[in-house]
C-alpha cells in the first residue's frame, strides 16, 4: 500500500470515527466564520524503506491540530483524537503514541492550537 492509500485509509477511519468536531482536511475547502472548535489533519509522507525480511515500511507522520477558543479545551481535544487513533492497526497500517505538544499556541485569531503527532508504519 503506498501513501496515497495509507493517507485514505487514515482520513476514512477519522471520518466515520470523530463526531467531537468538524475536520479540516488538507487541500479541502473549510471554513471557520461560525465554529468554535474544530480539528486540522495533515498527513507527511517521511520515508520508505525495505527491512532485512524483505517486507517494505512506508514512514509517515499524521498531525493532527486541535483548535478551540480556551487552551485546556484544545487540550482536552488532542487528547480525545489521541486516545481514538494511539495505537491503532488498519490492516499492514500501524499508528504509534500521538505526542502531543506541551503548550496551546495562541494564534492572531483568538483560538489556540494544541498538536498531536503520530508516527505511521505501513508495512507489506
Amino acid at each position: 500500500m503506498g501513501s496515497y492509500a495509507t493517507k485514505m485509509a487514515l482520513e476514512t477511519y477519522i471520518q466515520a470515527n470523530w463526531t467531537q468536531t468538524s475536520v479540516q482536511w488538507e487541500g479541502e475547502p473549510f471554513s471557520t466564520a461560525s465554529l468554535s472548535k474544530w480539528i486540522s489533519v495533515k498527513y507527511v509522507g517521511v520515508s520508505n524503506e525495505q527491512g532485512f525480511s524483505g517486507r517494505k515500511a512506508l514512514n509517515a507522520q499524521l498531525q493532527v491540530f486541535a483548535y478551540t477558543k480556551h487552551p485546556p479545551l484544545s487540550h482536552k481535544l488532542a487528547d480525545d483524537i489521541s486516545a481514538m487513533l494511539s495505537c491503532l492497526q488498519l490492516g499492514d497500517i500501524e499508528v504509534r503514541v500521538g505526542q502531543v505538544q506541551g503548550s496551546a499556541l495562541k494564534m492572531d485569531n483568538g483560538f489556540y492550537e494544541v498538536l498531536v503527532t503520530f508516527e505511521v508504519d505501513n508495512y507489506s
